[in-house]
C-alpha cells in the first residue's frame, strides 16, 4: 500500500472476504441446525400440551368404560392426530389412554402417549 494513499489493496479485501467466507460457510449450517432444533423442539411441547388437555377431558368426562375416539387438530401446518380410549381395567379401576401422532421436519413419524389409571368410588 502506497503510504499517502487512503484504501485497500486488491490483495487485503480479497483476504478479508475469504475469511469472511469461510466463517460464514462453518457458521450457517450450524444456525440451521439449531434452527431445526428449535422448530422441532416447539411442535414437540406443543403436542405434550394437547396430549395433556386431551387426557383431562376423558379423565372428566362422564363416558363409560370402555369408550374411544380419535380426531385430528392442526396447529401452525402441522397436524396432529389424536386417539384417546378409556377402559374398565377392574370393578372401581378405570384406565385411560391417550396418543398423539405428527410429523417432523424431515417427515419422520413422532409419537407421544400417556396412560393414567383412576379409582371411581
Amino acid at each position: 500500500m502506497i503510504w499517502d494513499q487512503k484504501g485497500f489493496t486488491l490483495a487485503e479485501t480479497v483476504t478479508a472476504m475469504l475469511i469472511v467466507g469461510i466463517l460464514l460457510s462453518t457458521a450457517l449450517p450450524v444456525a440451521l441446525e439449531i434452527n431445526g432444533q428449535l422448530v422441532s423442539r416447539g411442535r414437540q411441547m406443543e403436542a405434550m400440551a394437547i396430549l395433556e388437555s386431551r387426557m383431562e377431558e376423558v379423565q372428566r368426562s362422564s363416558l363409560e368404560a370402555p369408550a374411544s375416539g380419535k380426531r385430528v387438530q392442526q396447529s401452525n401446518g402441522v397436524r396432529y392426530r389424536i386417539k384417546w380410549r378409556k377402559s374398565r381395567i377392574g370393578p372401581r379401576l378405570t384406565g385411560s389412554e391417550v396418543e398423539v401422532r405428527w410429523k417432523d421436519r424431515e417427515k419422520r413419524a413422532r409419537k407421544l402417549s400417556l396412560k393414567s389409571v383412576q379409582y371411581q368410588p
